[in-house]
């Protein structure tokens, strides 16, 4: 009725005795396409869950190697920019540790430089102000002697103009 397969086997056999007789053995056979489904069916829904699973597991992993990067790569941007004080942050990989703290090691480089460089302009800046106000003082003089000053002073000045001047070129140099 409900469509059902069944296997019958019969064979004649004789007991010990002496007396024989039939044996017969009736199993029904399940149909092989049901369990080929189940199982494609179970297949299907296991390898779903091992992909969700390695994609899950992959995104954790790749945002826990890519935040180190991301922080240094921040860190390096502000040292292009001038920011020298970048704090040293950890990190769990040994290249990217490694990395971290040569940035770090620059931008304390990178910021001496830059206070060296601050220093040697102020102190140029004072060198050359004092025989430009040598030159500016004795120029001035002669501007506004009103013919007062004899023609010694006068050579005078101009010698000392001159030897500022050259003080001037030579600093320059």
């Amino acid at each position: 009725d409900d469509k059902k397969q069944s296997l019958l086997c019969a064979r004649r056999v004789t007991l010990p005795d002496g007396t024989g007789g039939y044996l017969l053995l009736n199993s029904i056979i399940t149909p092989l396409d049901s369990t080929v489904a189940t199982l494609r069916m179970q297949l299907m829904l296991i390898t779903i869950i091992v992909l969700l699973g390695a994609t899950l597991l992959a995104m954790l992993i790749s945002r826990k190697v890519t935040r180190s990067i991301v922080e240094t790569s921040e860190a390096a941007h502000s040292l292009s920019r001038g920011q020298y004080e970048i704090p040293p942050h950890g990190c769990e990989y040994r290249e990217m540790a490694e990395l971290n703290g040569t940035l770090v090691y620059a931008a304390k480089e990178l910021s001496q430089v830059e206070n060296l460089q601050h220093e040697l302009i102020a102190n140029i800046s004072h060198d050359l102000r004092t025989p430009l106000t040598s030159i500016s003082g004795n120029a001035d003089m002669l501007l506004h002697s009103d013919e007062t000053l004899d023609a010694a002073a006068r050579t005078q000045i101009f010698s000392d103009i001159f030897d500022d001047a050259q003080w001037l070129n030579g600093l320059v140099e």
